[in-house]
C-alpha cells in the first residue's frame, strides 16, 4: 500500500460531508475501582437536561470484579446518555462523546467530551490516553466507484494492480507521539437512521492516538486537538482530487 504525498493546502470545511460516525474518548486510571460507579449518577445530575434519555448496556450486568480483571472489558460502555446533538459513553476506565446526527464540526464534538471531562476530572485526573475517531463513508451511489478513483492508495498483490477489487485493509503510522490506526473496506455498508436500506460505498476509518499520563485539563484539550489535526491530515492526504472537489471543499 502506498499513500501519495499530502496535498500542499486544507479545506477550512466540505460542503457535502462524508462524515457518518465522529468519536472523541478519553480513557483514564483510577486508584480506586469503586469511583466507575460514581461517574454516571455525577455525570447524570450535572447533564440531564443535555442528556435525558439513560440506558444500561449488556456489559453492565458483568459484575465490576470479573470487569476489573478482564482487558476486554475495561474500556466497553456501561451506560449511554443520549442527547439532542450527541451521546456520552462512559465505562469503568473511559468516557467518550460521539455526535449523534450530521457531524457538528470539530469545536462542538470537542466540547461535548470536555463538558464532560472537567466533570469526571474532579474525580479521577490519571489520564492514559486521548483519541479522536471519524467514520467516513463514500457511497457508490454518489457516482464513486473504485478505491484507485476515491482514494490516493495503491494496492498491488504478486506485481499485479487490485485496486478495483474487494479490499479490506487496515494499518498503522505513527507521526511522532500519535499513533493512526487505519482501516479502508470497498465494499462496505453503513446502516444510517431515517434510511430503508444501508448504504453502500467505500468506508474510510481513520483513529488517531496519543498514550500519555498525568495530563492537566488544559493539556487533555491540547492533545485532543493535536489528534484531531492528525486525523485530518491523514484524511486528506487519502482522498483523491476527484473526491476531494466532489466533497465541495471551501477554503475561505
Amino acid at each position: 500500500m502506498i499513500l501519495r504525498p499530502q496535498k500542499s493546502a486544507q479545506p477550512i470545511r466540505l460542503g457535502r460531508q462524508p462524515i457518518k460516525e465522529a468519536l472523541c474518548e478519553i480513557r483514564f486510571k483510577t486508584a480506586d475501582p469503586g469511583v466507575s460507579t460514581l461517574l454516571p449518577g455525577l455525570l447524570y445530575q450535572k447533564l440531564r437536561d443535555k442528556y435525558p434519555k439513560v440506558e444500561n448496556s449488556q456489559i453492565s450486568h458483568i459484575p465490576r470484579s470479573l470487569r476489573e480483571n478482564s482487558p476486554d472489558l475495561a474500556y466497553q460502555t456501561l451506560i449511554k446518555m443520549t442527547g439532542k446533538d450527541g451521546v456520552l459513553q462512559i465505562g469503568d476506565r473511559h468516557i467518550s462523546y460521539a455526535s449523534v446526527a450530521e457531524y457538528p464540526g470539530w469545536p462542538q464534538l470537542k466540547k461535548g467530551l470536555m463538558e464532560a471531562w472537567e466533570i469526571v476530572f474532579g474525580v479521577t485526573d490519571l489520564v492514559e490516553r486521548v483519541s479522536v475517531k471519524f467514520i467516513n463513508l463514500f457511497p457508490f451511489s454518489s457516482g464513486y466507484r473504485t478505491l484507485a478513483d476515491i482514494t490516493t492508495l495503491a494496492v498491488s498483490l504478486d506485481g499485479g494492480d487490485v485496486t478495483d477489487e474487494h479490499i479490506t485493509l487496515r494499518t498503522y503510522e505513527r507521526n511522532n507521539d500519535i499513533i493512526s490506526v487505519i482501516q479502508v473496506a470497498t465494499p462496505a455498508m453503513i446502516t444510517e437512521s431515517g434510511l430503508d436500506a444501508p448504504l453502500t460505498g467505500l468506508v474510510l476509518d481513520i483513529d488517531s492516538i496519543i498514550e500519555r499520563e498525568g495530563l492537566t485539563l488544559e493539556e487533555v484539550g491540547n492533545y485532543l486537538d493535536r489528534v484531531h489535526d492528525e486525523e485530518k491530515r491523514i484524511f486528506y492526504s487519502l482522498i483523491s482530487e476527484t473526491t476531494l472537489r466532489a466533497c465541495e471543499p471551501h477554503y475561505e
